[in-house]
C-alpha cells in the first residue's frame, strides 16, 4: 500500500509554546485528517451523540515466535489466527494499521527472521482489510542489551525488506520505532527509513506505556530535528501505546493533549499491562476528563460527573464506557485545537494544563536547539 503525508498547517503560539502540526493523510481515494487520540473501543456507534467518528483503527497484535512457526507450518492454524484473531481486529471501511509485537526468548536466527518476514508480509500485509504496512516489533527478554536488541531490530528491517520486494515489488512502510531505540542511534534508524522508504512519513514512535511528560516529549523532539535535518516537511509522528494520564487522586493534565500539542498527530491507546500482586487491588479513583481546562478529575469531583452518568446508560459495562466517553471528549479537543489552539489554551480557566504544557514546549525547545552527540565525536 502506498501513501503520503501532506502539511496543512503548523502553528506554534509563543505564551504557551504549543507546536500543533495538522497534517493529512493521503491514501488511494481517500484523505484522512491526522491529529487525534486513536480509541482502544469502537466510539462509531456513539457518533450521533457526539458527532466525533475516528477513520483510523489500531489493531495491536501480540505474538511469540513459537505460535508464528506453528502457523507457518499449519494451514488449519493459519485460518484459524486470519478469521479468529487477526480478521475481527481489522474494521470495515476504517485506515487500518495492525501493529505486530512478536516475543522472542533469544536472538533469532537467519532462518527465524526469515520465518517472521515471511509471516507479516503472507498474512498481515495481504490481509484485504490491512491499510498501512507497519514493519513489526521484535521484543527480546529485557537482560538483553540494548545494542542487541537494536541490531536484531535492523537484521529484521532488512530481511523484511527483501521479502517485500521478493512478494509485492515496491511497497511503502510506516517508520517504526520501538521503545528500545536509543537517542544515539534514533538519527541512524531515521537515516535508514528515509533513504529506503521516503521521506513522507508516519512515524510511528514505540513509547510502551509510558507518559509523554515523563520523557516522551524528548524522542519527539529528535524526530522533528532529524526531520528538518533531511529537509522533509511531509511527516506525522503517532505515539504507541501511550498512557494517556499520571496516577493521582486528584486533577492532571490530559497526557494526550499534552503530547498533541508538542508535535503529535496520532495518539494510540496504552497496550502496556501492569500486573498488581496477587490479592492486591487497585483503588485508584475513575478519572473523567474535562474539555472545560483539559483536566482528568476524580469521578466524585468532575465538574461534568451527571454527563457521565447519563452517558453510562448507553452501555453496560463503566469502565469502557468511561474509555469511549474521555476519548470522545479529547477528540472533541483536539479537533478544536487543531483549528484555534492559541485561542483556546488562552480561554483556559485553569492553570495546571497550561504551565504543564510551558514546562515541556521550553524542554522541547532546548533539545531542539541542542547539537546532535555525533557532532562531538
Amino acid at each position: 500500500m502506498r501513501f503520503s503525508i501532506k502539511l496543512k498547517d503548523v502553528v506554534e503560539d509563543e505564551k504557551t509554546g504549543a507546536l500543533v502540526r495538522a497534517v493529512d493523510l493521503l491514501l488511494p481515494g481517500r484523505s484522512v485528517s491526522l491529529y487525534m487520540k486513536i480509541p482502544r473501543h469502537d466510539i462509531d456507534r456513539f457518533s450521533s451523540i457526539s458527532s466525533i467518528v475516528i477513520p483510523i483503527n489500531e489493531a495491536y497484535i501480540r505474538l511469540n515466535y513459537e505460535e508464528i512457526n506453528k502457523i507457518n507450518r499449519d494451514n488449519g492454524e493459519k485460518h484459524r489466527f486470519i478469521n479468529s484473531y487477526l480478521g475481527p481486529k481489522l474494521r470495515k471501511d476504517k485506515v487500518n494499521v495492525p501493529i505486530v509485537d512478536i516475543r522472542v526468548d533469544k536472538k533469532p536466527s537467519e532462518k527465524e527472521m526469515e520465518q517472521i518476514s515471511q509471516f507479516i508480509v503472507d498474512v498481515v500485509y495481504s490481509h484485504p482489510k490491512t491499510t498501512l504496512l507497519v514493519p513489526p516489533k521484535i521484543t527480546l527478554p529485557d537482560e538483553v542489551d540494548v545494542s542487541e536488541k537494536y541490531n536484531t531490530f535492523k537484521v529484521l528491517l532488512k530481511t523484511l525488506s527483501r521479502t517485500l520486494e521478493t512478494y509485492q515489488g515496491s511497497v511503502k512502510l510506516c517508520h517504526f520505532v520501538p521503545d528500545y531505540i536509543t537517542r544515539t542511534v534514533l538519527p541512524e534508524l531515521i537515516e535508514y527509513y528515509v533513504s529506503n522508504f521516503g521521506g513522507d512519513a508516519l512515524v510511528i514512535l514505540d513509547v510502551n506505556g509510558e507518559r509523554f511528560s515523563a520523557g516522551s516529549y524528548s524522542d519527539v523532539s529528535l524526530i522533528h530535528r532529524e526531520m528538518s535535518r533531511n529537509n522533509i516537511e511531509t511527516y506525522a509522528i503517532y505515539l504507541f501505546s501511550h498512557k494517556g494520564r499520571m496516577r493521582s487522586r486528584r486533577e492532571v493534565p490530559s497526557e494526550d493533549l499534552l503530547a498533541l500539542l508538542n508535535g503529535v498527530n496520532l495518539v494510540g491507546p496504552n497496550h502496556r499491562v501492569i500486573r498488581l500482586p496477587r490479592g492486591v487491588v487497585e483503588t485508584r479513583p475513575n478519572k473523567i476528563f474535562n474539555e472545560g481546562d483539559f483536566l482528568f478529575y476524580p469521578e466524585d469531583k468532575a465538574p461534568n460527573a451527571k454527563e457521565f452518568q447519563n452517558f453510562c446508560t448507553l452501555g453496560k459495562r463503566k469502565n469502557e464506557m468511561l474509555e469511549i466517553f474521555n476519548d470522545i471528549k479529547i477528540n472533541t479537543s483536539a479537533i478544536s485545537l487543531s483549528k484555534e489552539s492559541a485561542e483556546m489554551l488562552s480561554a483556559l480557566k485553569r492553570p495546571e494544563f497550561c504551565n504543564m504544557l510551558k514546562s515541556i514546549a521550553k524542554k522541547r525547545q532546548n533539545l531542539i536547539q541542542q547539537k546532535s552527540l555525533s557532532l562531538f565525536f
